[in-house]
């Protein structure tokens, strides 16, 4: 099960980027990855768009919607 604790935190706690990357690890360990990239799932993106690991850590990060 995934922890999603963290997702109520202050976006600018370690603790709330420690979970965004745990949720990454997860994602691009036991997820569909193409071409180390992730079907992106912020609200933008809605699961349309193939993005790296940098794009979805940004998209979660500053638009806080994963």
């Amino acid at each position: 099960m995934i922890k999603k604790d963290w997702m109520a935190l202050p976006p600018h706690s370690q603790s709330y980027k420690d979970g965004v990357n745990y949720f990454l690890d997860i994602a691009f360990t036991k997820g569909m990855v193409e071409e180390e990239e992730i079907l992106c799932p912020c609200a933008v993106c809605c699961n349309d768009s193939w993005e790296t690991r940098d794009v979805v850590y940004d998209h979660h990060y500053y638009r806080n919607d994963i």
